[in-house]
């Protein structure tokens, strides 16, 4: 789904990022962080980043070195957004400056010590499109060549160019249906006007409580995680602990219990509570595929993270499952 800024919100944008010695992507991150905080009530906010990896030790590197960072910041929504801007921009800053440690390793370090590891990271808010632009009649428009499977609940690519601001958002369904996707990008844009239009003015004061209100499910704080719309119906579909396996979940079932170390005991369990994450994924989908269906992706298990939706998108024997 993409998102692309009109030209009175772009030059708005472009003028206080100039006026404040910032960037675009910095305002257009910071929004994200505001946004993340005002829905979820919580002032912890940890998003993820791409880079290039390409320290000056590694500029005549060859191959790639992209790693994913960590840019975790604290946001008072009593505070301006001008305030916060800077506060978000010193995290960047920060963030960027240890890129050098692999995402992979922090991840293994917090599993090992902390049991934190699958769910540091559900978001991640980036500079450059997955596709490629075409630019005419003064309007920005995306064209995708998608191959990228998305590790994460939620990706918003940005594409910054002389002609337009557009951000792409890729979003797990298991997390986001369709219309609180369209809803939270909505939300995003309306969000991103108002601190404009007031930067110093506190911004629990701009009613961006009310603008996340009007997005279906997201209305008790729940943008981090599942909506209340899934987290019932995934309820209701919950027969008990006891619910019946078909014989290709039961399949299923076991490569998980093997990759995760712990049972799968009904068909409802979900992957990624079941401690379950990015760097597990791979895995789990090779194996689906050696012993179940070549038609597994890594895509297909973060939209659909329970084990009997995920086992109902496969195609066994040119069937589906």
């Amino acid at each position: 789904m993409s998102l692309t800024l009109d030209d009175t919100l772009t030059e708005s944008l472009t003028a206080f990022a100039r006026r404040t010695r910032s960037t675009q992507f910095s305002v257009l991150l910071a929004v994200m962080k505001v946004m993340i905080a005002a829905a979820t009530s919580e002032g912890t906010t940890v998003l993820g980043m791409a880079t290039s990896g390409r320290t000056p030790e590694f500029e005549r590197t060859v191959g790639l070195l992209a790693n994913t960072i960590v840019i975790r910041s604290e946001i008072d929504l009593t505070q301006s957004f001008a305030e916060t801007l800077g506060e978000v921009s010193l995290d960047l800053m920060e963030a960027i400056d240890h890129q050098d440690l692999p995402f992979s390793r922090m991840i293994a370090d917090l599993d090992a010590e902390q049991q934190l590891g699958s769910d540091i990271l559900r978001t991640v808010f980036t500079a450059g499109a997955v596709g490629s632009l075409k630019l005419g009649e003064g309007d920005l428009s995306e064209v995708f060549a998608r191959t990228d499977q998305g590790p994460f609940d939620l990706h918003v690519a940005c594409d910054i160019v002389d002609t337009g601001i557009a951000l792409d958002w890729e979003y797990a369904l298991g997390t986001y249906p369709h219309e609180v996707a369209r809803g939270y990008a909505a939300a995003y844009q309306e969000i991103l006007a108002r601190l404009l239009d007031e930067p110093d003015a506190p911004m629990d004061s701009l009613g961006l409580a009310e603008v996340l209100a009007r997005v279906p499910g997201l209305a008790g704080g729940e943008a981090a995680g599942a909506t209340p719309a899934v987290a019932a119906d995934r309820a209701s579909e919950e027969g008990g602990q006891g619910a019946a396996f078909t014989p290709v979940e039961e399949t299923v079932a076991a490569i998980w219990t093997e990759v995760l170390g712990v049972p799968v005991e009904s068909p409802h369990d979900d992957f990624f509570d079941l401690g379950g994450h990015s760097l597990l994924v791979g895995a789990t989908i090779a194996e689906v595929r050696q012993q179940v269906s070549q038609s597994a992706t890594l895509r297909m298990l973060f939209d659909y993270p329970q084990l009997r939706e995920f086992v109902s998108q496969l195609e066994v024997d040119g069937r589906p499952a």
